[in-house]
């Protein structure tokens, strides 16, 4: 699966793809060398080698880890093979807006299984494409953070909602 790797205002970040879309989206590690290792595997293609639509989504995502204020839910995304909870969940995460949270209890809710929302965090663990389907915007009810499994954990999550704007209830 080719893969771009670039640079953003919060650090390198890379991008797997294949015909139908996005398969993975690699917020910044320790290094760009550790970022490879954990998150993509095949053979690289140049950002300058990937297709127009490519390097669109990642001039959008450069602006919006920016500004914070762009929307990435109109990116396609490629959910082949996730279990179909999980693509539940991370498709009512697409609808969440920059700015916005929810809990992982009114995600849930939203998806009309109230008691699940350890099963929402579970699935949203797994998230192969963070940021692009934005698992950072669901938070834990008490006390506004919950879980994150970027490198940098909740302090990545707490700089990707202070980007957009969102301030978590309350500021973890």
């Amino acid at each position: 699966m080719p893969y771009v790797i670039f640079s953003t205002p919060i650090g390198t970040c890379g991008l797997a793809y294949g015909d139908a879309g996005i398969t993975q989206f690699g917020l910044p590690e320790r290094d760009e060398t550790t970022l490879r290792g954990r998150r993509f595997a095949g053979a690289e293609a140049a950002l300058a080698d990937a297709p127009a639509w490519v390097q669109g989504a990642v001039a959008l995502v450069v602006r919006h880890l920016t500004t914070g204020r762009e929307d990435l839910a109109a990116l396609p995304v490629d959910l082949a093979g996730v279990p179909p909870f999980h693509r539940e969940v991370y498709e009512a995460s697409l609808k969440i807006p920059p700015g916005k949270v929810v809990t992982y209890g009114e995600m849930a809710a939203a998806l009309g299984n109230p008691g699940a929302a350890r099963a929402v965090g579970v699935a949203l663990s797994k998230n192969p494409i963070a940021l692009i389907v934005p698992c950072h915007r669901i938070v834990a009810a008490s006390d506004g953070g919950g879980g994150f499994s970027a490198f940098g954990g909740l302090s990545t999550k707490r700089q990707l909602l202070e980007r957009e704007g969102a301030v978590p209830r309350p500021l973890f």
